[in-house]
């Protein structure tokens, strides 16, 4: 007969401690124990959140590796498109010989279509349907009071009939004039960038769309000092057919502080927008569909200054690209096809290579921002890779810890059942003895 003091069941119960310590032990491991106290709720371990985590920071990286693709062929594009432009400017530079012959002349010619074509053609490229590049088109040069000559219009184009036809404060004086500057930019849709300068004196600043749309009108403006020494406005407008036409107001103000005093910024119902010191708001309206000419207009009895730059893109066409350090904002580059310039005569020539060699410092400015959103957009990707390593090593040791402290648990339980079974057996035949020996 077996006694309860038999060896076998001191063994037997040992083993079984030892198994059960072994088993705690295991639940309690740190990484275990970690996995399980820092759960979602305990429905989701810290290596599943972390595992989580590294998924959303591949991500970013995939995601800033994509934008460097997209800027590294924006500046591929401007590099073959700065070449083209040299070779325009030297085929403008031959142009310009007054004893040229017909035929030199059209050869001339068709060279330099060949090349505006290729530009034109640089300008469709797009990187996953988004496009690498923007029209830039120059309204400046028939904005310029001194050396345009302006129109004198007959009658007065009021743009709000309600507001002027009791104030004519605005009519007195030195009689109006008028300087235009109007381009066929082949889209009904894109952005202004204008920016002026009228000092005290009021001018009227406005596009139009087509003969007749006018899509922005400022009103009468002011800005601060005089015309020429003074602080500038600027409106960057934003327009496409069947959408409001937008505008973002900033004053370029010398003094710092950021405010127009001629001006006044406000937000209602109706959204944001800037009253001149009269108290009458800058007018929008919509664009209209098929409508590719742009015609910048001044009003003005004194002094002003005013440039207006077109380009195609809009702001929706802005990419922005999270990086873990913020949102990098990606945008097509501008440069201009030349597609309004032409080398046909003397005279023409002159103009085309005065523009190729503005492009061509549009084209390297350009080119320097990209540089900036390239160091930019690299620093991102070298701080996610690194984070990547590192959160890649940690995940390993800790499902390696994870795995182990199973396969442990495991052994323990299995272990464990087994001198529970042992017991058992044991127990049953000391009964099964002490029966047949009764």
């Amino acid at each position: 007969m077996l006694s309860p003091t038999a060896p076998v069941f001191g063994n037997l119960a040992s083993a079984t401690s030892r198994a059960l310590a072994g088993l705690q032990r295991s639940l309690l491991n740190e990484p275990t124990a970690q996995a399980l106290a820092e759960g979602d709720g305990g429905k989701h371990t810290f290596a599943t959140r972390l595992r989580s985590l590294n998924q959303k920071k591949q991500t970013e990286l995939q995601n800033v590796q994509s934008a460097m693709t997209y800027l590294q062929l924006q500046d591929s594009g401007l590099q073959v498109g700065g070449q083209i432009m040299d070779r325009m400017g030297a085929i403008a530079v031959k142009a310009r010989d007054p004893n040229l012959s017909r035929s030199e002349r059209v050869l001339l010619i068709e060279d330099f279509r060949d090349m505006q074509e290729s530009l034109n053609g640089l300008q469709s490229t797009d990187f996953q349907g988004h496009f690498l590049f923007q029209e830039s088109i120059d309204f400046s040069s028939g904005l310029n009071e001194k050396n345009t000559t302006p129109e004198f219009p007959a009658t007065y184009e009021g743009y709000n009939d309600n507001i002027y036809s009791s104030d004519q404060r605005h009519l007195t004086g030195q009689k109006i004039k008028r300087w235009t500057s109007i381009k066929d930019v082949r889209y009904d849709r894109g952005k202004v960038t204008l920016q002026v300068n009228s000092g005290t004196g009021e001018e009227r600043y406005y596009l139009k769309q087509g003969n007749s749309n006018v899509i922005f009108d400022t009103g009468w403006w002011e800005t601060s000092g005089n015309a020429y020494n003074g602080d500038k406005d600027q409106f960057v407008v934003e327009y496409s057919p069947g959408e409001n036409t937008t505008y973002q107001f900033s004053s370029l103000d010398s003094d710092s502080d950021g405010i127009d005093d001629n001006a006044s910024f406000h937000q209602n119902d109706r959204g944001s927008y800037v009253e001149n010191r009269w108290g009458e708001s800058v007018i929008t309206n919509q664009a209209v569909s098929g409508q590719t000419s742009l015609t910048v207009v001044v009003e003005s009895r004194s002094l002003f200054q005013a440039s207006a730059i077109y380009g195609a893109a809009l702001s929706k066409d802005v990419l922005d690209v999270p990086t873990g350090d913020g949102l990098v904002k990606i945008s097509p580059s501008l440069f201009s096809t030349l597609y309004d310039v032409s080398v046909d005569t003397f005279e023409n020539a002159i103009a085309a290579a005065d523009k190729i060699i503005h492009e061509i410092d549009v084209l390297a400015s350009s080119r320097g921002q990209l540089g900036v959103r390239m160091n930019e957009l690299q620093h991102s990707a070298d701080r996610l890779s690194l984070a990547l390593s590192a959160e890649a090593k940690h995940l390993n040791r800790m499902e390696g810890d994870i795995a182990e402290n199973v396969i442990s648990n495991a052994k323990s339980r299995i272990l464990l059942d087994s001198n529970a079974a042992l017991l058992v057996h044991a127990r049953g035949m000391n009964r099964e003895l002490m029966n047949s020996l009764l």
